[in-house]
């Protein structure tokens, strides 16, 4: 994600504007505050998820989930989030 996001958001800004390349380069899109978040989302959420379904304890598997639908949802607003910023001036 830390990639190929970026990149899409820049190559989205390109094309909106005829092939010419966007005043922001695709280094200058990456968020670590966005980053970390989503990191946070997922290392929490994936090994809650596995321990409540493994061991068949419902409130690891509600916690778990919860945790990966903030992570896509955090991703989500991630992605907009490069999309507007591709398209600014610098």
């Amino acid at each position: 994600q830390g990639r190929l996001v970026p990149m899409y958001a820049w190559y989205r800004a390109m094309a909106a504007r005829n092939g010419v390349p966007p005043d922001r380069g695709v280094h200058d899109l990456v968020s670590a505050p966005f980053a970390r978040a989503i990191f946070a989302a997922w290392l929490i959420g994936v090994p809650l998820l596995m321990v409540g379904l493994a061991f068949q304890r419902e409130a690891a598997i509600v916690v778990g989930a919860a945790a990966l639908l903030l992570g896509v949802m955090v991703s989500g607003a991630y992605l907009t989030y490069m999309l507007r910023t591709a398209k600014k001036p610098a």
